[in-house]
């Protein structure tokens, strides 16, 4: 088993932004008032996690039984939950929402973006439910021995249905998403070619360690067959989006609203470009350092924007998911939108930490130290076994992963650590001994 510990995973999304930051070839401008405070409340919220993370040093291991025919029930109910909400999603997207293979998909994008909160009683249950067909798949990752293998097709396809529904809607952090969860989930499993390790050191320091197959040419090739098939397809998403806007000048655009100074040497080297294809390339692959880069900078500018520095709303922000459904319930729920208006600008990232600012300000800091102690004890609960600690680290890692470029504990996301609490409530509750018969 091998996991990658909290502190570990902050400092390599810092290393991936860093890596971003100095080679955009771009300055971010119009910052604010003051770079001290805001990149003070940034450094400080990390620092805390990473104490926070430190101050743990062991948890008492808990060893409990889980019964073969357990564990085939919870999967089966989960894949069959999972099953309802992803055909009821296929049939919001090919005929209510009409965006599988939309004539314009980008307008159709922003048309159902527009209309927030009117996907109905169907969407409602189709968000809940279809994130089950995920969790189904992670656990039988972590149950390998007990699953049939005539199911695992189903499961790994079902399980899946993210990625494709992110393909045919061109929406890349879903992928993203998904797949870590799903990687990491691999790393903490026993399946037995995933025993031998190798590690990977910089100046004797141990940095992270991966399964020694993958060293393997039938392994790390279709992984960089799929890493570069990624970049390409987010490449194609920006294409196809300023196609869809028309704009002659698209640096110039950029310029505008991302509110950077691009440097001449590139715009030089975009103008001369011999082809529409290696244009299209450097426009690209600007767009997706930008991507990873913006997020620290736009935090700046958010703090610097707000009037508050002990919050706004204390985890409604954030976590309006969970809050949105209560409006079937005819209780009188504020929208997203109206929440969204102490933003300084919307459709950018702002760190994991900006969200998280806009809700707690500076009473955030003790939350912080207190996310670190638990993520921490989440990873060594995890690394001893535990399934349902494994569930949710898998989350936690990806949000912590891309905490310095945006906060994947929002939005959609959140449905699946609804399924993941469901499935520990599983876990714990459903008994060993429940015999279905035909």
């Amino acid at each position: 088993m091998s996991l990658v510990k909290p502190t570990y995973l902050l400092f390599y999304s810092f290393l991936i932004w860093f890596i971003a930051f100095v080679t955009v070839p771009a300055k971010y401008i119009n910052l604010g008032d003051s770079l001290f405070y805001p990149l003070a409340t940034l450094f400080v919220y990390n620092i805390l996690f990473v104490i926070g993370s430190a101050s743990i040093k062991s948890v008492q291991r808990k060893d409990h039984f889980i019964s073969p025919q357990k564990k085939k029930q919870i999967i089966l109910i989960f894949f069959l939950i999972g099953f309802i909400g992803v055909i009821i999603r296929i049939y919001q997207r090919v005929y209510l929402q009409e965006i599988y293979f939309a004539e314009d998909l980008v307008r159709t994008r922003m048309d159902l973006m527009a209309t927030e909160g009117n996907s109905g009683l169907l969407g409602v249950i189709s968000a809940l439910t279809y994130p089950f067909s995920t969790i189904a798949l992670m656990l039988s990752i972590i149950w390998n021995k007990s699953i049939n293998r005539f199911f695992l097709m189903p499961l790994l396809i079902l399980g899946l249905y993210p990625f494709i529904d992110s393909f045919l809607t061109e929406s890349r952090l879903l992928i993203v998403f998904v797949g870590c969860m799903l990687f990491i989930t691999i790393l903490a499993s026993k399946i037995s070619f995933f025993k031998s390790f190798t590690q990977f050191k910089l100046k004797g320091i141990r940095l992270f360690k991966l399964p020694t197959i993958f060293r393997r040419k039938r392994f790390y090739f279709p992984i960089i067959i799929l890493f570069v098939g990624f970049i390409v397809f987010s490449k194609n998403v920006v294409n196809n989006r300023l196609a869809t806007f028309g704009y002659r000048d698209t640096l110039s655009v950029w310029e505008f609203y991302h509110d950077t100074e691009i440097e001449e040497g590139f715009k030089k080297e975009v103008r001369n470009a011999s082809s529409v294809e290696e244009k299209n390339q450097l426009i690209g692959t600007y767009s997706l350092k930008h991507y990873f880069c913006h997020s620290v900078f736009e935090y700046i500018r958010l703090v610097n924007h707000l009037d508050s520095t002990t919050g706004y709303y204390y985890g409604v922000y954030e976590y309006y998911t969970f809050i949105k459904p209560f409006k079937f319930l005819g209780i009188p729920i504020v929208s997203f939108s109206e929440l969204n208006k102490v933003s300084l600008k919307a459709a950018v990232y702002t760190t994991f930490w900006g969200p998280f600012y806009i809700d707690f300000g500076i009473f955030g800091f003790l939350i912080s130290f207190l996310l670190g102690r638990f993520s921490k004890r989440m990873y060594l609960k995890a690394k001893n076994g535990s399934e349902s600690a494994i569930l949710l680290y898998s989350f936690i890692a990806v949000i912590i992963l891309a905490s310095f470029f945006v906060n994947f504990s929002m939005g959609g996301n959140l449905y699946f650590l609804f399924a993941i609490f469901v499935g520990i409530l599983f876990i714990k509750f459903w008994p060993n001994n429940i015999v279905i018969t035909k």
